[in-house]
C-alpha cells in the first residue's frame, strides 16, 4: 500500500470514532499518528494487535495490586505507591516503545 493511500485512509473523518479513536480496517498499520501530529501516536483499534497490547498494558498495571490482594496486604500506604509505580512503569514503557519506531 502506498504512503499516499495510507495518508488518505488516515485523513478520512470516518476513520476516527468520536474524533480521537482511530478505527480503519483498510489500514494495515497498528500504530498511527494522532490527529494532532505533535501529540504522538495512537493505536488502530480495527486490528487485534492493538487490543492485545491494551490488555497486556492493563494486566501489567493491575498485577501489583492483584498480588497485594492475593497476599492480604490492605495497607493504603503500600497500595497507593504500588498503583502509582505500576502506572508510571506502563507510561515509561509506552514512551520508550514509541521512541523506538
Amino acid at each position: 500500500m502506498t504512503q499516499d493511500r495510507l495518508d488518505e485512509l488516515w485523513a478520512r473523518p470516518s476513520s476516527w470514532k468520536l474524533g480521537f479513536i482511530y478505527f480503519c480496517k483498510e489500514d494495515p498499520r497498528a500504530i498511527v499518528p494522532k490527529r494532532i501530529m505533535w501529540a504522538g501516536w495512537t493505536s488502530n483499534f480495527a486490528h487485534w494487535y492493538s487490543w492485545l497490547a491494551l490488555l497486556l498494558l492493563l494486566a501489567v498495571a493491575a498485577a501489583p495490586v492483584g498480588a497485594e490482594i492475593a497476599f492480604g496486604v490492605t495497607n493504603p500506604a503500600i497500595t497507593i505507591p504500588t498503583v502509582l509505580a505500576s502506572i508510571a512503569a506502563v507510561c515509561i514503557a509506552a514512551h520508550a516503545a514509541s521512541r523506538a519506531r
